[in-house]
């Protein structure tokens, strides 16, 4: 089974992909002292490993829930996102965007992903 599983801290969200279901979770902060650092390494395995997601017929499910982010993370996260719709087509991804009450900046760049990245998502307020 090949997985990336990050824990999450203060300072970094969970991160769990499951090549073999096809399910991807980034949830919690995303503010890196070194957000290249902890990024780059995700965005490798990822790439390395495109061809177990392009051989596998079940539908790419990717769930977000960011908290918190600062800027340069936003930058890695739609990289990330790039990286992995990349290998389907839009009729083989979901895309869940869940957000705070409240929280408009966050769902706000929900939106702007879903148009930078041309694919429709499904947006939730978390209660």
């Amino acid at each position: 089974m090949t997985k990336i599983t990050i824990i999450p801290t203060k300072q970094t969200p969970e991160i769990n992909f499951n090549f073999d279901t096809c399910e991807f979770l980034i949830s919690g902060c995303s503010r890196p002292e070194d957000v290249e650092l902890f990024y780059r390494p995700i965005i490798k395995k990822i790439e390395e490993n495109k061809a177990l997601l392009l051989a596998n017929p079940n539908k790419l499910k990717i769930k977000i829930h960011i908290l918190y982010f600062n800027s340069s993370s936003l930058k890695f996260l739609l990289e990330l996102l790039r990286m992995v719709i990349s290998v389907k087509t839009t009729d083989g991804i979901e895309i869940h965007w869940v957000f705070d009450k409240d929280d408009d900046d966050v769902e706000e760049v929900g939106h702007e992903f879903a148009e930078a990245l041309n694919l429709s998502f499904t947006f939730s307020e978390n209660q």
